[in-house]
């Protein structure tokens, strides 16, 4: 009811002050409008489509460019070969959402009653527009809360300084490894660490030095673990590991190897 040969859909962004082309199809072998294509409404002639709500017809875009020289998306779509247009406001419960643009390669395409047939459907579109836009807006929102619920949780569980397991949350996982081992009769084993003279680091340092001491024996207890194993900061310079399977005769050695990891490099503390 409405002839093309291309059709544009463009929204307004950042409170009206950008229009931006989201979605288009055209006959043209080349497109010059790329979707993504944005500009500022300042200045522009569409603010008057807005401001009289109805559409508006431009039947020779090629005159409308020589009056009209700097207008770059007239001069994108005149180079894809449109000859004339009908432009189409969006807007919904009041607030303006955006243009529907019809093209012809054709001069003089469009008359009053395609006008009219457009705004026969333009609530319709403006609402399903709005439903749409309302739908990314939660979908956003639900993100965000998504995002911000896994944080909370990950901190609830995590030592601030070392990204360990804490205390609370280790020990909470040493519970359910017992009593799986209670209904499977089978073995957990369990690593206590601390790290030697930590308070004359502290005394002589500094507790940013004891802390970068800390943080530097996390990263080396979580590079000597296995995937199965659990390691958290259990207080102050102590650390635990909890062993999920683990067979009696390896303990010895797995706690040695991460006791050597520790031990084999110096660290340096930062002045």
């Amino acid at each position: 009811v409405i002839p093309y040969n291309r059709i544009g859909f463009a929204l307004l962004e950042k409170e009206g002050v950008v229009l931006r082309s989201h979605w288009m199809q055209g006959d043209s072998a080349e497109n010059f409008l790329k979707n993504g294509f944005a500009a500022r409404m300042e200045g522009s002639s569409l603010v008057d489509v807005l401001e009289t709500g109805k559409p508006r017809i431009i039947n020779d875009l090629e005159q409308y460019l020589a009056d009209h020289p700097n207008s770059i998306s007239t001069s994108l779509i005149v180079q894809e070969g449109v000859r004339s247009s009908l432009t189409c406001p969006l807007v919904a419960t009041g607030k303006p959402l955006g243009f529907l643009f019809f093209s012809s390669y054709e001069k003089n395409t469009y008359e009053d009653i395609h006008q009219e047939i457009f705004l026969r459907l333009a609530h319709q579109l403006s609402v399903v527009l709005e439903r749409n836009h309302l739908y990314e807006e939660l979908h956003k929102l639900n993100k965000a809360l998504q995002e911000s619920r896994d944080a909370f949780k990950f901190q609830a569980a995590h030592d601030a300084l070392t990204g360990l397991w804490n205390r609370g949350a280790i020990s909470q996982f040493l519970k359910k490894c017992l009593a799986h081992a209670r209904r499977t009769e089978t073995g957990v084993a369990l690593l206590m660490a601390d790290v030697d003279h930590f308070k004359k680091v502290n005394d002589t340092y500094g507790h940013q030095a004891g802390d970068d001491i800390l943080k530097e024996v996390s990263r080396r207890f979580e590079a000597a673990s296995r995937t199965e194993d659990s390691v958290g900061r259990y207080g102050g310079e102590e650390f635990m590991v909890v062993f999920s399977s683990l067979e009696a005769s390896e303990i010895e050695q797995v706690a040695e190897r991460y006791r050597h990891t520790i031990e084999e490099k110096s660290m340096t503390i930062q002045d």
